[in-house]
């Protein structure tokens, strides 16, 4: 069941559906392995250079 979601639209459940939904909604959550390899590719960045990418993504 694909979903078709456009931000900040309400998605409804149509009903007898509910099941189906869930399932699918299931089938797309991450891993705990997933979290791990974002958190550890943060390690190597110092503290000065993450500042210099945060002035960078804010156009400084």
């Amino acid at each position: 069941m694909a979903l078709n979601y456009k931000p900040q639209v309400p998605l409804t459940i149509k009903r007898g559906m509910t099941k189906d939904f869930i399932k699918e909604l299931s089938n797309h959550q991450v891993s705990k392995s997933y979290w791990d390899e974002c958190a550890s590719s943060r390690k190597p960045i110092s503290k000065e250079n993450m500042e210099i990418l945060k002035k960078m993504a804010r156009g400084e």
